[in-house]
């Protein structure tokens, strides 16, 4: 059954690729993937070359060995070579790479369509936690908690935005999936670009992040005062998810 399905996509990929090379550079609409770590986005981008000619905008590790070693950008994707439902997929998650100034034209122009996964702030940030952990980070000897205090509104600071202007910021997106709804997100997401639907992989695991993990009450309370932004903002990306359900 695995060799066959390996069939299917090596085969699926060749229809986006067909129709990349078959559109003229500059067309539109050009799809662009913003991958915030820890929502499901590994499980999206490796499906999206079955949807589109997918093009990567990596950033390279200065230590292929070492990952705390940090990364550097490589040089950006000229968008004006991209074509007709292209996918431009990235990170764009720190300082001086953010999107919004490395490709500020995705934000003044109709012809990007922009899309992206968020997740519960307390989920993410213990996925952050345990990945980070396997990857070998040192925390000092700090307990969980105090880690998962750390970097305030993480999720925020991924696109970024503020309490000021996270509407304005979000209205850039024509689709906001949920993780917590990884299945049924990708499924609507399907439906708006006029693909097949198709089964992530791991989308369908019922293990969370805090499967296991005792925190307690006023640790609760802490993290959701210090994190007041990122649940602002998940919240509004769920009411506009279930307002996306009902179209």
């Amino acid at each position: 059954m695995r060799d066959r399905e390996r069939i299917v996509n090596r085969l699926g990929r060749v229809r986006p690729a067909v129709r990349h090379y078959l559109s003229r550079a500059g067309s539109a609409p050009v799809y662009v993937f913003h991958h915030i770590p820890k929502t499901g986005g590994s499980s999206v981008n490796r499906m999206l070359p079955l949807w589109f000619y997918r093009i990567r905008d990596r950033r390279i590790r200065r230590d292929p060995e070492n990952w705390t070693a940090g990364h550097v950008p490589a040089p950006p994707i000229d968008l004006s070579r991209l074509r007709a439902n292209d996918c431009l997929a990235g990170h764009w998650a720190v300082p001086g790479e953010y999107l919004h100034e490395r490709y500020p034209e995705i934000f003044s122009s109709s012809r990007y369509r922009l899309f992206t996964f968020v997740r519960q702030p307390l989920e993410l940030k213990l996925s952050l936690y345990f990945w980070e952990r396997r990857q070998g980070k040192d925390f000092d000897d700090r307990p969980m908690e105090e880690e998962l205090l750390d970097r305030p509104n993480f999720l925020a600071r991924r696109f970024p935005c503020t309490a000021d202007d996270l509407e304005s910021v979000l209205a850039h997106y024509f689709f906001v999936g949920v993780t917590e709804h990884l299945q049924e997100s990708f499924d609507l997401l399907a439906d708006l670009v006029g693909r097949r639907r198709l089964r992530l992989p791991h989308a369908n695991r019922s293990r969370s992040a805090s499967d296991g993990v005792d925190l307690s009450s006023e640790f609760l309370n802490e993290f959701r005062a210090v994190n007041a932004l990122d649940y602002q903002l998940y919240e509004h990306c769920l009411e506009r998810f279930a307002a996306t359900k009902k179209k």
